[in-house]
């Protein structure tokens, strides 16, 4: 518990309004990077809409007024136009990178 606790402190130094969800969602694509956005549904159990929402947020798309975090970004599988597969950017590898520092 410990260990979520401290990843969750460090993506709020990133985003003090991260919720429980978001911080899952970036662990779980920090695990499996190209992972599309059926497996994370179907993996994190939870609805279609809030996983676009949240990974809208943790892209690099303007949300509600505000800048997106820039950690993730979404492009089509290439061999399947309907699926989307979630990437971490630069900046999404150098968080994962203190996430790992942190959790140890």
């Amino acid at each position: 518990m410990m260990a979520l606790k401290r990843a969750v402190d460090v993506f709020r130094l990133v985003d003090a309004e991260a919720n429980l969800q978001m911080v899952a969602i970036f662990i779980a694509v920090c695990q499996r990077d190209g992972i599309t956005m059926k497996e994370l549904t179907t993996d994190l159990e939870i609805s279609q809409s809030s996983l676009s929402r949240n990974v809208q947020a943790l892209n690099d798309k303007p949300r509600r007024g505000k800048s997106g975090l820039g950690l993730v970004r979404t492009d089509e599988d290439p061999n399947d136009w309907r699926r989307k597969i979630v990437i971490l950017t630069a900046r999404g590898r150098q968080l994962r990178a203190q996430l790992s520092e942190a959790i140890g």
